[in-house]
């Protein structure tokens, strides 16, 4: 197997540029469904109610993101590791690194669930219920910034040719082809 392209965000984009595109990206998100929003919600009144779950939920978020990631490869039954760390000293995060070849289809699934378990449902719960939309809004927006990577992964991965193996190293994966 020859190697088609290693794909690491680190070294391809570099740190500061991902949390300033991460960053943007959930600004943007915020400031773009909160009009919209307004005009579901033409009543909305802010209630600091669920302001303390809301801070609950955003400090948990970055935890509950890489859990999701590991759903495909629980399912399927692929090895992965997987550990806790703490970002930044006081934010949980997991990390993991994929140590058996996969089919392109399990990144994939690996690289949208994300999107598809956290932030599709917070936004029909922002667009369905009148109870704290704006906090629902506040982790779309924030989970949509943490899914710039993901993105960034997700590109090259479709890039790929279509019989193509993934392979897990420590801090990229590699694109094999025959």
């Amino acid at each position: 197997m020859n190697c088609w392209r290693s794909v690491d965000a680190q070294k391809d984009l570099g740190t500061n540029r991902i949390f300033l595109i991460s960053t943007m990206i959930g600004i943007l998100t915020f400031i773009i469904l909160y009009p919209m929003l307004t005009l579901i919600h033409p009543k909305m009144k802010l209630e600091e109610t669920g302001l303390l779950l809301s801070i609950i939920s955003l400090y948990m978020l970055p935890l509950i993101h890489g859990i999701t990631h590991l759903i495909p490869f629980w399912i399927t039954g692929k090895r992965c590791e997987y550990k806790l760390q703490w970002s930044r000293q006081f934010i949980p995060t997991v990390h993991f690194k994929v140590r058996t070849k996969t089919s392109r289809i399990i990144p994939f699934l690996s690289l949208i669930m994300p999107t598809i378990l956290i932030t599709l449902p917070l936004l029909i719960g922002a667009i369905l219920l009148d109870t704290m939309p704006i906090y629902y809004i506040l982790l779309v927006s924030v989970n949509a910034g943490m899914t710039f990577s993901d993105g960034f992964y997700l590109c090259n991965l479709l890039q790929a040719p279509r019989k193509c193996v993934i392979a897990g190293t420590d801090k990229s994966y590699d694109i094999l082809v025959k």
